[in-house]
């Protein structure tokens, strides 16, 4: 049991990471469109 556990809070903690990563980048891009004078449509 505790085996298969800790592969499911491994698997967990990467997803998370990746997920803070995402969010960062997303920020990110989101600030850069705002800040631009037409965003995507130019």
């Amino acid at each position: 049991m505790l085996p298969e556990f800790c592969k499911v809070h491994a698997l967990l903690s990467k997803v998370t990471s990746y997920l803070q990563i995402v969010n960062v980048v997303c920020t990110k891009i989101h600030i850069d469109v705002k800040n631009s004078d037409f965003g995507w449509d130019k």
